[in-house]
């Protein structure tokens, strides 16, 4: 008497069973009109949230195929991807931003690594995926075009100090000040933002962290420029999936 072997789970399988069960239930509850949430509402929220999970599972298949060490099954312990996943799970069926997406998706797969190169620390994972949230699209890619001056554009010496034993740095503002306008009139195109909106616009951008503006009592200057943050530099890494 013959048996046949029995099917066995496939990578993608024990993707989808972790990814599931770490999310449990998400809830779509309605109230007053329950009949209208579920086939108005609900239908569309299910297939962004199937469609993040399908393709991270995918995702996380090529980081067992990619990365030495890292194990799917090891995935229900790990303390960084669980929080990470629930949080940018929530995040992702909110926006329908395929930008924001991916940048969710390499939070949650840096995550599901972390242990691999030694940085665990869930309230970090959690607090970058706050800001994340919290920040707009647009408000990244002109954090990511202010970045592209400055690289440009490196800290010199500073043109107004006299100094008997040697030049001193750039004070913030004097160097800012040699790359801004070419920044603002890149905002100003390629985001685009209106010119009447722009300095209110900069502004904001401070709430993140990830952009401090420059004060101080300098001669001639009427605020409204600054420099990017160390915050910065890190969110940008965790969106990347480096691999």
């Amino acid at each position: 008497m013959s048996i046949e072997k029995l099917p066995t789970e496939t990578i993608g399988d024990n993707a989808h069973k972790v990814v599931r069960s770490a999310l449990g239930a998400i809830p779509f509850a309605g109230t007053a009109s329950i009949e209208i949430f579920n086939s108005v509402i609900v239908p569309p929220l299910v297939k962004r949230r199937d469609e993040w999970l399908n393709k991270l599972v995918k995702e996380i298949e090529k980081l067992a195929a990619q990365v030495d060490g890292f194990k799917i099954e090891n995935l229900q312990d790990n303390a960084e991807f669980i929080s990470a996943l629930v949080h940018a799970t929530g995040v992702a069926i909110k926006t329908h931003q395929e930008d924001k997406i991916t940048m969710l998706r390499n939070i949650v797969l840096n995550s599901a690594i972390s242990h691999l190169r030694k940085e665990s620390n869930t309230d970090e994972y959690s607090y970058y995926l706050n800001i994340l949230e919290d920040i707009t699209l647009k408000e990244f890619q002109a954090l990511v075009i202010l970045e592209k001056h400055q690289s440009a554009n490196p800290r010199g010496l500073s043109q107004s100090s006299i100094v008997a034993e040697g030049l001193i740095p750039d004070n913030d503002l004097e160097w800012a000040t040699r790359f801004w306008n070419n920044y603002e009139q890149e905002l100003s195109s390629e985001l685009p933002i209106p010119q009447t909106e722009l300095r209110g616009f900069i502004e904001r951008l401070s709430r993140t962290g990830c952009f401090v503006l420059i004060a101080g009592a300098y001669f001639g200057y009427e605020g409204g420029m600054g420099l990017l943050t160390d915050l910065y530099y890190k969110l940008k890494d965790l969106v990347t999936l480096n691999i």
